[in-house]
């Protein structure tokens, strides 16, 4: 994950961030990008219809004049079989993010940063 950033950061990756997950998004200068948890099932959606594998997310909880604490998983994980094909890989990973985001709580205090990739990060 921190080469794929290391590269995006000198131009040498662009990251897909489709038009309505970007509108989605939390205030700016909370942990950018991130989601509300009530619109996380959505943003999953999103990014699945636009070819992008959600590999992870982590929930934080947002403290009024203390910043954002936290950053605890969903309590589900999934492996990725990085031999199946593309659009297997998007489909399996959008299955378990839905069904990691349906466990998670949907608290106002609550965003998720989410991590995904295209089919050019493998």
């Amino acid at each position: 994950m921190a080469l794929r950033w290391a590269l995006t950061d000198l131009g040498a990756r662009e990251p897909v961030l489709p038009p309505r997950t970007a509108a989605l998004r939390a205030s700016p200068d909370i942990l950018d990008p991130s989601w509300p948890t009530a619109r996380l099932a959505e943003v999953i959606e999103d990014l699945a219809a636009h070819d992008q594998a959600v590999l992870y997310f982590q929930v934080w909880r947002i403290k009024q004049g203390n910043g954002v604490h936290g950053g605890h998983g969903p309590g589900i994980d999934w492996d990725v079989d990085r031999r199946l094909p593309w659009a297997r890989i998007v489909a399996d990973c959008r299955d378990w993010a839905l069904l990691a985001a349906e466990a998670t709580d949907k608290a106002p205090d609550l965003i998720a940063t989410i991590c995904w990739i295209d089919a050019s990060d493998l």
